[in-house]
């Protein structure tokens, strides 16, 4: 396990040191969106999930955030659990 990130900044110097598996994500990072991490996660061929409360249309504007899985928040960690499983095998 790598992280938390508080910035867009901060994620992608952790990526620097170490990829990992998979990725959750929010999408507010203080008083940026996410949006860059995850580019830079999609383009390294690392699975992110989001675990945001922010709704689908908010989303909707961002390709990257809008195709990916939102598991909503309060997370649910069985359903975690599950879509985890899922991506890794």
């Amino acid at each position: 396990m790598i992280g938390p990130a508080a910035s867009n900044e901060a994620a992608l110097a952790l990526l620097e040191q170490e990829l990992p598996d998979i990725a959750l994500l929010d999408v507010h990072l203080g008083k940026e969106k996410v949006t860059l991490t995850a580019t830079t996660l999609q383009r390294l061929n690392v699975p992110f999930v989001l675990t945001t409360a922010s709704p689908a249309h908010e989303l909707a504007f961002d390709r990257v955030l809008a195709d990916a899985v939102n598991l909503g928040k309060p997370t649910d960690l069985k359903r975690l659990s599950k879509m985890i499983r899922e991506i890794l095998m």
